[in-house]
């Protein structure tokens, strides 16, 4: 049972070249974004082999129904509930600050293309496997592998501002435009748009906005870091060290609060003095190999010391491009 979306990576890849030609890529942001979807396939993308396994069991041993691959009413399950979990996922990780210390590597940059959807959150990715797991109860493991493939690839293509508008599938699909005004910093666009494949749920509950105008992209108090391991974890140091002193009920809303009731440190205010353009020598060639091992670990051909290897690399090759400034 294998993953469908390696086989997209070409369309992906065509995909960035055409938009980055149009766009004009920043070098230093394609380096981080590059950084961190290699990072988050090293420390977790192979715990989707894991999570199917465990996906496949609980829906072996304890699936009040079967749904048979060859009708379409399985599929129209699978996709509504997929989109029900991801919208559970995401507005919990906009909620909850630690789920948002996970979550925040996505919506650091402050610009809006095809390389923000390479910015995953290593922590993220697992998390999001506990809000999928309800899924095996209706749908099998290849149902829902084939759906979460078709929901990366769509969620891909949202993050472009090429497409204005779809016209009347405004109204159903979480379309480019309704997720350019999720990506927004300012008060007015954020939790909003939580959706997935659709923006029927957020038009439901009440987390739907129309984009009226370009949003500022980023998150509140700017990040401009392009070392991944740094944007991975930094809230996360941050909440351990507001944590000393904290007992009982403000340790669980210090960790479990909204995160506008942590501001100092939800804010990133994480600006470096002088930003270094990436080179040859100092940036590609060791964010190649990184990716390279990312790649290997992926396809099975390499264990942990090439994992440990391969994010020394990528550090290596993004943190230099951060010169200088504190967190």
């Amino acid at each position: 049972m294998s993953d469908p979306l390696p086989y997209a990576a070409p369309v992906f890849l065509v995909a960035l070249v055409v938009e980055g030609v149009w766009a004009r890529y920043s070098p230093r942001a394609l380096a981080s974004s590059i950084g961190c979807a290699a990072v988050d396939q090293i420390v977790a993308g192979w715990g989707l082999a894991l999570f199917v396994s465990a996906f496949a069991a609980v829906h072996a041993a304890i699936a009040p129904v079967e749904l048979a691959p060859g009708r379409a009413l399985t599929w129209i399950v699978a996709v509504l509930g997929h989109d029900v979990a991801y919208y559970a996922y995401h507005r919990a990780s906009h909620r909850v600050t630690v789920l948002w210390a996970a979550h925040v590597v996505h919506h650091q940059s402050e610009r809006y293309d095809f390389t923000v959807s390479l910015r995953q959150g290593a922590a993220a990715t697992w998390i999001t496997y506990a809000f999928y797991l309800p899924l095996a109860l209706v749908i099998d493991a290849p149902v829902f592998l084939a759906v979460h493939a078709a929901y990366q690839v769509f969620q891909f293509f949202v993050h472009t501002r090429a497409v204005r508008s779809l016209g009347p599938l405004e109204a159903i699909l979480a379309t480019p435009s309704h997720h350019r005004v999720h990506h927004g910093s300012e008060r007015r666009h954020l939790d909003r748009n939580y959706g997935g494949f659709f923006i029927v749920f957020d038009r439901w509950l009440g987390t739907f906005a129309r984009e009226d105008r370009e949003p500022r992209y980023g998150v509140p108090g700017g990040f401009e870091r392009a070392s991944p391991l740094y944007a991975n974890t930094y809230l996360f140091a941050r909440l351990v060290a507001a944590s000393r002193g904290l007992r009982g009920r403000a340790l669980v809303r210090l960790w479990l609060g909204p995160p506008e009731g942590n501001a100092q440190l939800a804010s990133s205010a994480a600006h470096v003095a002088g930003a270094v353009e990436p080179t040859l020598a100092r940036t590609w060639l060791p964010l190649a190999a990184g990716v390279a091992g990312a790649v290997a670990i992926m396809a099975g051909w390499a264990g942990a010391w090439i994992g440990i290897a391969s994010l020394l690399a990528i550090e290596i090759a993004t943190s230099g491009l951060d010169r200088s400034g504190s967190a």
